[in-house]
């Protein structure tokens, strides 16, 4: 089946990654995680109380030990933007709005030793 959604998280195999262990991602050939959309050719866009679903796609250049692979999810709203008021010919002053939500926070074991 064709892929559902874009990739989001992808790493480039052809950059060492120095803070991880070169057993396996030295034989990483793509590592991605596809999100489902409902619409074709759009990006990934969920509501709050919405599932989000997907899939992780790791492909390995060759043999590799795994102890186990764990997915961990992290997703938040972000917004910031300032208002300027005047008085006349000058600025009185700026005023600046910011707000952060988190939104997901989900950990899961994909792949555990039997």
């Amino acid at each position: 089946a064709a892929p559902s959604g874009r990739c989001s998280s992808c790493r480039d195999p052809t950059r060492p990654d120095p803070t991880r262990p070169a057993m396996l991602f030295d034989r990483l050939r793509r590592f991605c995680v596809l999100l489902d959309c409902p619409e074709l050719d759009s990006p990934p866009v969920f509501s709050p109380g919405e599932a989000v679903s997907g899939r992780v796609v790791l492909e390995l250049a060759g043999e590799a030990r795994l102890g186990a692979l764990r997915l961990h999810a992290q997703g938040c709203a972000r917004v910031h933007w300032t208002e300027s008021r005047s008085a006349g010919s000058s600025t009185a002053y700026t005023q600046s709005y910011s707000d952060q939500v988190p939104f997901l926070s989900h950990r899961d074991t994909l792949l555990a030793p039997p």
